[in-house]
């Protein structure tokens, strides 16, 4: 873990800028600046991969209800259909009426489950937008009070 932790501070912009400017940042400062970086490319990363994915996963379920609800339909008519042929031994009319019993129960659940899921993803992309804003603004804050002190450090002499 550490070393993929290492890997991933080598690899990001705001920790090579702390690696070049460790001396003039002073050495107390560094280990706050790296755990700040990594605090946001970790809060970066939630908004603009984990939540965009959650997103299209919740598009792609609820694209797939009007599916399973053709898919459990057919199987309830085939296995009525089953059931109902005389040629059908008992034991497979008994399982034919399970399968029937289980297509049904799950038929009942899946607009109820896609309701849910479309609930969840306009709940979630409220939340990714509310986010997107707060990030964005904490982001911008960051920048300007990191501005305002290299503006009030004093300036090095040319060597």
């Amino acid at each position: 873990a550490q070393q993929l932790e290492d890997r991933l501070r080598r690899a990001h912009p705001a920790h090579r800028v702390i690696d070049e400017n460790e001396e003039s940042l002073g050495t107390g400062h560094v280990a706050e600046l790296r755990k700040q970086a990594d605090e946001i490319a970790h809060a970066s990363h939630l908004l603009h991969v984990v939540l965009p994915e959650e997103k299209q996963r919740l598009e792609a379920l609820i694209g797939e209800a009007s599916s399973v609800k053709s898919t459990l339909e057919k199987t309830i008519e085939e296995e009525r259909a089953v059931a109902a042929d005389a040629k059908t031994s008992s034991k497979r009319k008994t399982i034919a009426e399970k399968r029937t019993a289980s297509a049904e129960a799950a038929l009942g659940q899946v607009d109820q489950e896609a309701e849910q899921a479309k609930q969840a993803h306009k709940s979630l992309e409220t939340r990714i937008a509310e986010l997107q804003k707060s990030y964005d603004q904490a982001l911008s804050d960051l920048k300007k009070q990191l501005e305002e002190r290299a503006a009030a450090q004093p300036e090095k002499p040319a060597a």
